[in-house]
Order: C-alpha cells, then structure tokens, then sequence
C-alpha cells in the first residue's frame, strides 16, 4: 500500500502533530499525535479518523507497531541521557 501523508499542522508549543493521508485504501484518513510529559514519564496520544471502516484493523495494526517503535526509541534515548 502507498499513501502520501501531508502535514497539516505542527505546533512544537503543545507537542502536536496532525496530518492528512491520501492514496492507499482509505477515502478518509486525518490524525494527530500529541505527546505528553507526565513527570518522569511521556504520554504519547495517536487519534485517527478514518473511512472506511472495515480499514481500521489493519491501520490500527500499523499504529500499534510505529508506537511500540516511538515507545523504544524514548526508552533508549532516555537512557542514553542517563
């Protein structure tokens, strides 16, 4: 699947990102990540709109793997901070 994924917005102040995607399988493809300090610790929030929706389990499925991958990538950089 190829899709072109267009940024719509980024606002570093709150930590927000929100883009568009178009092409692939979807006719309707919009989300955002947020990320959250939350003391020690960092809340990463991935909303997506999307149509149709028989099409959310296998993005859902992409969105879980690139959030276990940011969710590493913290981890070590954190780490290597230490």
């Amino acid at each position: 699947m190829v899709a072109r994924e267009p940024i719509i917005s980024i606002d570093e102040e709150r930590r927000r990102l929100a883009w568009a995607a178009t092409g692939g399988r979807t006719t309707h493809y919009n989300a955002v990540v947020e990320v959250m300090p939350l003391g020690e610790r960092t809340r990463v929030v991935w909303t997506t709109d999307l149509l149709p929706h028989d099409m959310a389990v296998p993005l859902g499925a992409m969105q879980d793997q690139a959030l276990a991958i940011m969710k590493l990538t913290l981890e070590r950089r954190v780490a290597s901070s230490s």
